[in-house]
């Protein structure tokens, strides 16, 4: 009569698992920043005054044609 064989040891447990380290955070977002504001826009140079004189120096309109007699 053999003696019946001898029971397996117990298993070894597992060791216990290292926790994953924390998730590093992400740094905050710069704000992008404020877009320069557009330049003012530039004035028209004031108009120049009419000058009237200017047309003295024209010659002068030639006579009328005088209306032939009917």
């Amino acid at each position: 009569y053999e003696l019946p064989p001898a029971p397996y040891p117990p298993p070894t447990p597992y060791p216990p698992p290292t926790p994953y380290p924390p998730p590093t955070p992400y740094p905050p977002l710069t704000p992008y920043p404020p877009p320069a504001p557009y330049p003012p826009p530039t004035p028209y140079p004031a108009s120049t005054p009419y000058d009237e004189l200017s047309y003295a120096d024209d010659p002068p309109y030639p006579p009328a044609k005088p209306k032939p007699p009917p």
